[in-house]
């Protein structure tokens, strides 16, 4: 495994990390046992990731609850989780929000703490960054920042940017989407900014296990509308070229994603989420994986 810092946050982080929404329960890609969970969880620390992403809305703090169980008050890891933004109240809610969150992740402070898919004026609001800042003098909050929703990434970045108090970024980067990759990812990188990079294997189409004729269960955010049809088809059309390219160096479609991901120069950390032990296991090698000039002409002929 190798590490990269966190922006300048003074963090080192594992350029692989971990998307901990899939470990307890009901995540939004269906049902997950949470005894496989804790074992990815496991394995995956054993593997060098130190970094988890969480978040307070994960399997209704479950998933937090995994991290906790596994983790706790360990030395050698980052957690990072998130306070959901929708509803009114932001501010008013944090500091317990963030005291829930401390409870279940059994830890002293939260190292990453972001507004989860907040609104512009959210991001902007001088109540909520006087918690923040209050949060981190007291000692429950490291660091904090932004997670960025998908259809407003360039604006939320662009505020988040604008605001100067944020340290830490997630932003969506796949093969699929790379909308940062020319102007946000650099600027964010100039400011110092740590970036983790979220759905890098593009809610699960990058890991070459389905095809246009796949249909999800209604408990999957790929089956209820939430990921449009139309966008996966459209995305999936090109996985099977892509797989061919991968498989030509030896290596698998998820794992090839992933070092794309990783190219980038103000790429912190990536989260590829992980159900189990061998999802866990792959992962943690793609940092290892070198790209075919082939491959990256194909992925840029994308763009």
């Amino acid at each position: 495994m190798k590490y990269r810092p966190f922006g300048n946050t003074g963090m080192q982080v594992s350029e692989i990390g971990f998307g901990a929404d899939a470990v307890s329960g009901q995540g939004i890609y269906g049902m997950t046992d949470e005894a496989d969970g804790i074992a990815a969880v496991q394995r995956a620390y054993e593997l060098g990731v130190t970094f988890y992403d969480t978040a307070e809305s994960y399997c209704e703090g479950r998933s937090e609850e995994v991290i906790g169980k596994v983790l706790g008050n360990k030395p050698d890891v980052i957690i990072c989780t998130k306070v959901s933004a929708r509803g009114e109240g932001l501010a008013e809610r944090m500091r317990s929000a963030a005291e829930e969150s401390l409870r279940r992740l059994q830890r002293d402070a939260i190292d990453v703490y972001l507004l989860h898919n907040p609104s512009i004026a959210q991001i902007a609001d001088p109540a909520v960054q006087a918690v923040l800042e209050a949060l981190q003098t007291d000692g429950l909050v490291r660091t904090y920042g932004v997670s960025c929703v998908t259809s407003l990434t360039l604006e939320q970045g662009e505020e988040t940017l604008r605001q100067g108090g944020y340290t830490s970024m997630q932003v969506p980067l796949n093969i699929f989407q790379q909308q940062i990759v020319d102007e946000l990812l650099p600027r964010s990188q100039e400011a110092g900014v740590g970036i983790a990079a979220r759905v890098p294997l593009a809610s699960g189409l990058l890991s070459g296990k389905y095809t246009s004729a796949t249909r999800f269960a209604e408990n999957d955010a790929r089956g209820n509308g939430i990921v449009p049809r139309a966008q996966m088809e459209r995305e999936l059309e090109k996985v099977p070229a892509l797989a061919v390219l991968a498989e030509e160096q030896g290596v698998s479609l998820a794992q090839a994603a992933l070092a794309w991901v990783l190219i980038h120069a103000g790429v912190s950390t990536t989260i590829p989420g992980a159900k189990n032990i061998a999802q866990a296991e792959s992962n943690s090698t793609a940092g290892d994986v070198s790209l075919a000039p082939k491959f990256l002409e194909y992925v840029r002929s994308l763009r």
